[in-house]
């Protein structure tokens, strides 16, 4: 069985939902017969790498949100963090650019430290408030994963590396036409949109099971 994730590392919710995926699956039996594959999905392709302005700055100038409403956005988004037991820490986020990090990712996958390496994206943006267009943050956050480094650094240096990849991600998305991230889509056929509870991805992962090995 295939399940398919699209995220982006400075959405929140995408945190979440590969937290609470990881956690579903845990729970699943069939858990050894499952692939996951983690779709790049660039929220703001083009966006400028770190400027200095924090999360609240940009969703308030790239969202046009009032101040009243980034506040509570923020409190949600803390809320929804501890929820599955991440202590978001928000006001130390540095909004930038992803693309490096997918194309990392994607030479990850090749050599099998790609999970590692999306947990350690994560925590760096979300929980350390660490600068992740930055090659020698993404350098470090590689060798932590497992990563040979100067193969790292290759990948980093040369801007056509696994662009193509990413734009094949970019586009099944606009196809699939998803509302928001993150997107599961499960076997091909089922799909989830945003952040869905528990019992709702063990629900779609058991009835694609079922469908899948129908005697």
């Amino acid at each position: 069985m295939k399940i398919e994730l699209w995220a982006d590392f400075v959405c929140p919710y995408c945190m979440v939902g590969k937290k609470r995926l990881d956690e579903a699956l845990s729970l699943f039996e069939y858990r050894d017969a499952v692939e996951v594959v983690c779709r790049s999905f660039e929220l703001y392709p083009g966006r400028p790498v770190y400027s200095g302005n924090g999360l609240a700055d940009v969703l308030g100038e790239v969202e046009d949100m009032t101040p009243e409403k980034v506040r509570r956005i923020l409190h949600k988004t803390a809320q929804l963090g501890h929820e599955v037991g991440l202590t978001f820490a928000l006001d130390d986020v540095k909004p930038t650019n992803t693309h490096d990090a997918h194309r990392l990712c994607h030479f990850a996958r090749t050599t099998g430290h790609e999970e590692a390496l999306i947990h350690r994206i994560y925590e760096a943006y979300f929980l350390n408030g660490q600068v992740i267009s930055d090659h020698d943050t993404l350098l470090e956050l590689a060798v932590q994963s497992g990563l040979d480094r100067t193969a790292a650094d290759s990948v980093l240096s040369d801007p056509l590396a696994y662009r193509a990849e990413i734009a094949k991600d970019q586009a099944d998305a606009y196809e699939i036409n998803f509302p928001v991230v993150p997107h599961f889509r499960i076997n091909g056929l089922h799909h989830l949109s945003a952040v869905p509870t528990l019992d709702e991805l063990l629900d779609v992962l058991h009835q694609a099971w079922g469908e899948e090995n129908q005697s």
